[in-house]
This record gives C-alpha cells, sequence and structure tokens, in this order.
C-alpha cells in the first residue's frame, strides 16, 4: 500500500536491504523527505541514486543521513 503520511525512515544497520526495496520504498512513499541508510552494506550507489531521482521527479528534497 502507498504510506503518503511516510516522511522519514531509518533504515540504518539493515544488512540485508536490497537495491529493489529501498526503490521500492521510494516509489510508495511520495512523502518521502529524510532516509537514514547508514551501514546498509547491501545497497549500491544504484539504490541511493534511484532513490534520489525519484524523489526529486516528484518536486522533493531528499536528506540522507
Amino acid at each position: 500500500s502507498h504510506c503518503w503520511g511516510l516522511t522519514t525512515v531509518n533504515l540504518s544497520d539493515c544488512c540485508n536491504l536490497t537495491d529493489g526495496a529501498v526503490e521500492a520504498l521510494a516509489s510508495h512513499c511520495p512523502g518521502l523527505t529524510t532516509v537514514n541508510l547508514r551501514r546498509c552494506s547491501n545497497l549500491t550507489d544504484g539504490a541511493v541514486e534511484a532513490l534520489a531521482s525519484l524523489i526529486s521527479q516528484r518536486g522533493g528534497v531528499l536528506n540522507f543521513i
């Protein structure tokens, strides 16, 4: 489902988090502005770029922690 009200998510230390999961989060949470991906060692730069791109397409600004 869509998480319209979700603006901040802390996923730090989620070692099994995948690029696909991050992209799904971005596409289903249009209000997202702050994401903590610290020590998510399984992610690639591509996931972070996709997340930033999806948010900016909506006119938003993404803050990475």
